[in-house]
């Protein structure tokens, strides 16, 4: 089944403030999905990917069926405010954005201060061969001849070997080794 949601006050967020628009949205689809089941005892389940900002190209074919739209629909209207999260003793809570550290945060200030290398080091890997801009390493886990390779221009490990993380993660900072090698990511 598809349909629209008719939101008109959503139409403020762009594609540079599209991460608001999927939280509003989703915000939203929560809502109805409580409220007919309130209503019915059915529970309708959203897909939490058609939150995102994005314009419709295709709506599906409803095979043969007559499609209207409905000229007075319900309009949903919100009230939202950015709220800066803090933790119980007053510091702010940075959050990833596009896999960037927020400038002036403690891991940011641990990757400008610290050499990849000298972390991997110091994290029971070793050196491999160098080649211009690029160092490979070992984890001992590993049975290939090199885990990954570090990249001195961008102070970072690329991670070639599932037996060091096989969580998916390729590009690790100095920040990222300390946390998972020593606090065990947590």
């Amino acid at each position: 089944m598809a349909g629209l949601l008719y939101v008109p006050q959503i139409a403020q967020y762009t594609h540079n403030t599209r991460k608001n628009h999927l939280q509003v949205g989703n915000a939203i689809t929560n809502y109805l999905s409580d409220y007919l089941y309130k209503k019915t005892g059915i529970r309708v389940v959203f897909d939490q990917a058609q939150s995102k900002f994005r314009q419709p190209r295709l709506v599906a074919d409803q095979r043969g069926a007559k499609v209207t739209l409905n000229p007075k629909p319900f309009c949903f209207t919100y009230d939202s405010k950015v709220v800066e999260k803090k933790t119980t003793t007053g510091v702010t809570n940075y959050k990833y954005s596009n896999y960037q550290l927020p400038e002036n945060s403690i891991y940011s200030q641990f990757n400008n201060n610290n050499r990849i290398l000298d972390v991997l080091l110091a994290n029971d890997f070793t050196e491999v061969s160098k080649s211009g801009n690029e160092i490979r390493v070992k984890h001992p886990s590993s049975n290939s001849d090199s885990s990954g390779v570090i990249n001195v221009a961008d102070n970072t490990y690329i991670n070639f070997s599932s037996s060091f993380d096989s969580s998916g993660k390729i590009r690790f900072t100095p920040s990222d080794i300390v946390c998972k090698m020593q606090f065990d990511s947590d």
